[in-house]
């Protein structure tokens, strides 16, 4: 091991510069943001971003959505659990039902949380506290039902997002206005939507759907239920005891 008194000085003499004028920037200030001025409309808002990283991606993405739902073409949504954990459920569901979004993906854990906003209009556990009780995760109401819609789809051979809105116990807020005199609107679920607007659920599996208002509209994921289901119902030892 050399002692510091070995070290001996970086050779800067093979260094060379270049000028502030001629290097490549990946910046310049046309891609800077502007102030907004006061009583400006949210397209203001959007072209007032910087032109850079997550802004300048939101832009474009934003600019693909709007070409794609203005030259009929298919918008198909993927997404994780955390856009309905952050509450943009009812923002989904108004692209949904103005035929933007014609298709809809998630993960398991964006089912979950799903589910949960359906039935009781909460969801999302703090792991901390729960995880070292072994607390977390267990809830007994999600668990059957989902189990259940597996169960149910494997017999079947349909899709999982077909059986998880046919059997969809649908939750109420007690004290939310109604926007029809006969029907009470449900949690902002988008599982629960498609149960609530009495969709084709032949459909759900489908990769592309009609564009016509409320109708044909479906969660892609076919598949899914025959190969999950087939590990959960094997043996008292794997979903025996979330058995409906």
């Amino acid at each position: 091991m050399k002692r510091g008194s070995d070290w001996q000085p970086l050779d800067l003499t093979r260094i060379k510069t270049s000028t502030l004028q001629k290097r490549k920037s990946k910046v310049d200030v046309s891609h800077f943001a502007s102030p907004l001025p006061p009583g400006s409309l949210f397209k203001g808002l959007l072209q007032s971003l910087p032109q850079t990283l997550a802004a300048a991606d939101f832009k474009e993405i934003v600019s693909c959505i709007v070409a794609a739902a203005k030259g009929d073409k298919m918008v198909l949504w993927g997404m994780g659990a955390h856009p309905i954990k952050v509450g943009l459920n009812p923002i989904v569901i108004d692209l949904m039902e103005r035929g933007v979004i014609r298709g809809l993906a998630m993960n398991g854990a964006g089912i979950v949380h799903d589910v949960e906003i359906a039935m009781a209009g909460k969801t999302s556990e703090e792991v901390e506290e729960g995880l070292g009780q072994g607390a977390f995760g267990v809830t007994k109401e999600t668990a059957e039902f989902i189990n259940g819609a597996l169960k149910a789809g494997h017999k079947t051979g349909s899709g999982l997002g077909e059986h998880l809105c046919r059997g969809l116990p649908i939750g109420y807020p007690p004290d939310r206005p109604c926007r029809h005199r006969h029907r009470r609107r449900p949690y902002p679920s988008l599982y629960g939507w498609l149960h609530y607007r009495g969709n084709d659920l032949s459909r759900l599996s489908a990769l592309r759907f009609p564009r016509r208002r409320f109708g044909g509209w479906g969660l892609y994921q076919r598949g899914i239920s025959s190969n999950l289901a087939r590990g959960l119902s094997q043996g008292p030892e794997r979903g025996e005891e979330f058995r409906t």
